[in-house]
């Protein structure tokens, strides 16, 4: 695909600033439009976006973003011939209709998680890329960081020996003083376990390479009338998978924030606790325990702005491998479904 391909926003929400500087920050892409249901917001968003650049890449040259146009609504984005990328970041219940109508309109699509409510509207997602040769790509950007792939090449490596044990927390408790949040709105795709269960999930999948087989889980509903997959406000699984593997998965908007990960084999363990992305841009550290407990700190890929890789993986990359990895997202939608029926009847679940 040709360089400095156009991309438009649809959303306004804070991740969407971190995405403007990856765009900024990539070798392949810049912002053409931000779309809001309000103008006003879409607006303020570009305002308001100088302030905010610097916290995520320091070296953005704020003049990338002087042609950017405020648009209200998202339809008219769908016809515009300067726009080639959608990424979308409205709440979850609307993933589905806007990433089906952007693709039907010849755009490529770059989704927030959750991405969508049902597993089955992921998985027509993924036919009609295949379908157009259309790309599109769930917005799980740890992937991409080279931290990631150091901690894959050990896996793959056998360094730790045959895997036994991967045990993830996820967790923020900020949301307490943001009542007005959607994730706190069931209806809207709120809730812990598609938004941080996911990380749980697709980064148990990403790094195993199989599809667990059997799930069990408990949590507690933000509201105990509400049934669907968003009702959950902290919920504790695990899951079996073959060859004696066990994966432990925590999340909860009640917890102080965590987003860490133990990696455990039988001659050696990877502790990261800041997987979902550095803490600190220039130290992406992880620690390898051999089998006597001796550790190693790693720090791999300091000052890499991982959702930038992920835009230029998304853009530059065959599309067989974006369809292979959005299908770990597609299997990611799966699990998590399993994982709410889990917990609502208190009954193991088979795969």
């Amino acid at each position: 695909m040709a360089n400095h391909v156009g991309w438009a926003f649809l959303g306004t929400g804070r991740v969407t600033l971190r995405m403007a500087a990856a765009v900024a920050a990539s070798q392949t892409s810049q912002l053409v439009a931000i779309a809001s249901r309000s103008l006003n917001r879409a607006e303020d968003w570009l305002v308001n976006l100088p302030a905010n650049t610097h916290v995520f890449q320091n070296s953005i040259d704020l003049k990338v973003f002087s042609g950017v146009e405020a648009v209200q609504g998202y339809e008219s984005i769908f016809n515009r011939s300067d726009i080639d990328w959608v990424y979308i970041a409205t709440p979850p219940a609307t993933h589905f209709e806007l990433a089906m109508a952007a693709m039907l309109h010849g755009k490529h699509v770059l989704c927030e998680k959750p991405l969508v409510f049902e597993p089955e509207q992921a998985a027509e997602l993924l036919q009609v890329s295949k379908e157009t040769g259309l790309r599109i790509l769930d917005a799980t950007s740890f992937p991409y960081h080279p931290r990631t792939r150091a901690i894959l090449e050990i896996i793959k490596s056998g360094k730790l020996g045959s895997l036994r044990k991967i045990t993830i927390a996820c967790s923020f408790s900020d949301l307490l003083s943001r009542p007005s949040d959607h994730r706190w709105q069931p209806a809207l795709g709120g809730g812990c376990l598609m938004d941080l269960g996911w990380y749980c999930v697709h980064a148990s999948l990403f790094l195993a390479d199989k599809l667990p087989v059997s799930i069990q889980a408990i949590g507690s509903p933000i509201d105990e009338k509400a049934e669907g997959i968003g009702r959950w406000k902290s919920l504790v699984a695990q899951a079996a998978f073959a060859d004696d593997l066990f994966a432990h998965w925590d999340c909860s908007f009640e917890t102080t924030g965590r987003k860490w990960i133990e990696i455990a084999g039988q001659s050696g363990t990877i502790v990261c606790d800041d997987l979902l992305r550095p803490i600190d841009l220039n130290k992406p550290r992880f620690w390898y325990h051999d089998a006597a407990g001796n550790a190693t700190t790693m720090t791999v890929g300091a000052a890499t702005l991982q959702e930038a890789n992920m835009i230029d993986f998304t853009v530059n990359e065959p599309v067989p491998a974006v369809q292979s990895r959005f299908a770990i997202a597609v299997q990611t939608q799966k699990v998590l479904q399993l994982v709410h029926q889990a917990a609502m009847t208190g009954n193991r679940v088979d795969l």
